[in-house]
C-alpha cells in the first residue's frame, strides 16, 4: 500500500508520539515538535514564497496582471476541479460586467449562495472587479 519511503516517513513519527504519551521527553507535550528536523526543514522551504509587489494594486489587477502574464498557469484548485489565471480573469470580468448592467453601484453588498468551489472563487473576484462587497449565503 505504501512505497518503503512513505512508510519509513510514518513511523519516523511514532517515537516522538509514543515519548509524548508515556511521558519519557522531560519536555511537556505543548514543547514537542511533532516533525523531525528534516520535515520541519521541507515544509519551510515549501513555505517560503514570499514575493514582491506592487503595493498600491488592488487583487483583481493582481489577477489581471498573473492572467496577462500566465494565463494557462492554474490559479485555484477546489477539489478536482482547476481555474487558470485565464478562466478566472474572463469569469470573473464577466460577473463585474453584469452586476453593472444591472445597475449595481458600490457600497452595495452582492448576496450570492454558492457550494464552496472554483464557481464561489470566481464570484469573489467578480464582486472586487466590480468594487463591490460579495456577502455567501450559507445554506
Amino acid at each position: 500500500m505504501y512505497t518503503n519511503s512513505a512508510e519509513s516517513a510514518l513511523h519516523s513519527h511514532d517515537m516522538p508520539v509514543y515519548d509524548i504519551l508515556v511521558g519519557v521527553r522531560e519536555e511537556h507535550g505543548t514543547n514537542t515538535p511533532l516533525l523531525t528536523e528534516i520535515e520541519q526543514r521541507q515544509l519551510a522551504a515549501w513555505n517560503a514564497t514570499q514575493q514582491d509587489y506592487p503595493q498600491n494594486a488592488c487583487v483583481p489587477r493582481l489577477v489581471a496582471v498573473q492572467a496577462a502574464s500566465t494565463p494557462d498557469a492554474v490559479a485555484l484548485v477546489a477539489g478536482d476541479q482547476a481555474l487558470t489565471y485565464r478562466e478566472l480573469n474572463r469569469q470573473a470580468n464577466q460577473l463585474a460586467h453584469y452586476l453593472r448592467t444591472l445597475g449595481v453601484g458600490p457600497n452595495v453588498l452582492v448576496g450570492c449562495c454558492v457550494e464552496r468551489s472554483p464557481d464561489m472563487r470566481t464570484w469573489w473576484w467578480g464582486c472586487w472587479a466590480s468594487s463591490r462587497l460579495g456577502v455567501p449565503i450559507y445554506r
